[in-house]
């Protein structure tokens, strides 16, 4: 995607975020994260005569080095000038991509000094530690939860399919602990706020963004404290959030993605209270 341009990872978060947009609304998805997987892998085993290379092609006159690099195909011919020989070339196409020999050879330019630190740009670039964030939010740290969801689901299924009048009230008991949905609803919310921005300040949608669990779900990461403030600390901080959220969720000027949004980071405040009287 971006045919191998230095904005190809920006069209790729443009779709990214459209595709997210379209596939929210099926149900089948809550995230869509565009990820550069093959300059991910390269940055990681980045070697020193890459860098050398790269460093070569950096100091080639940039009309030069945009013909020679019309293809993955053209830029590792035998016969091309460039300064790297073509083995060296043809590693650089197969390892990095077009997109990554570019980004490389331009960070370089911009004043990269060495190797490690080409690999850490690289790397931050690529997509990958946002696909990282995404899966331990998501996945890692909500594992709990998920894996009660679903053996609730499958302790339903099996007694809606063998109904007995003693398994009523477990029945019961498993309805009500999927009736409470938020932790799926935080999910949803994380999501869309990577492809919808609510009618919000930058500083409120990252405080929602933190109270909805995007940077973890323990109760000082939500709130945005150190772990050791103290109890007294976060229950005023999460009364604050609760009035601060539940207010804005009842504005009337409010679209209905912002006060539904709104709405899931005071729920999310009151479940910290209600943590901290439990």
């Amino acid at each position: 995607m971006g045919a191998g341009r230095l904005d190809a990872m920006m069209s790729a978060k443009e779709v990214a975020s459209r595709f997210a947009t379209e596939l929210e609304l099926t149900g089948l998805c809550q995230a869509v994260v565009p990820v550069a997987g093959l300059l991910a892998l390269g940055a990681r085993t980045l070697r020193q005569r890459e860098y050398e290379a790269f460093r070569a092609l950096a100091e080639v006159p940039p009309e030069d080095l945009q013909l020679a690099m019309l293809s993955a195909d053209r830029f590792a011919r035998p016969d091309s000038p460039l300064p790297v020989d073509a083995h060296t070339r043809a590693q650089l196409a197969h390892r990095f991509g077009l997109f990554g020999i570019r980004l490389a050879v331009t960070l370089i330019k911009l004043g990269t000094p060495d190797s490690p630190s080409l690999a850490t740009q690289l790397v931050e670039r690529s997509g990958l530690h946002e696909l990282r964030q995404v899966i331990d939010v998501q996945f890692g740290q909500r594992a709990d939860q998920l894996k009660t969801h679903s053996a609730l689901l499958a302790l339903t299924r099996v007694l809606s399919a063998h109904p007995r009048a003693e398994s009523a009230p477990i029945r019961a008991a498993a309805q009500r602990l999927l009736a409470d949905v938020h932790g799926f609803q935080e999910l949803r919310l994380l999501g869309r706020l990577r492809s919808t921005r609510p009618n919000l300040s930058d500083d409120d949608v990252a405080q929602l963004q933190r109270l909805v669990g995007g940077f973890g779900i323990g109760r000082s990461e939500r709130l945005g404290l150190h772990p050791d403030d103290g109890v007294d600390a976060e229950r005023a901080a999460a009364l604050a959030a609760v009035r601060k959220w539940r207010t804005w969720a009842e504005h009337p000027l409010l679209d209905q993605f912002t006060a539904r949004a709104c709405g899931i980071g005071a729920r999310s405040a009151e479940g910290v209270l209600a943590e901290l009287s439990g």
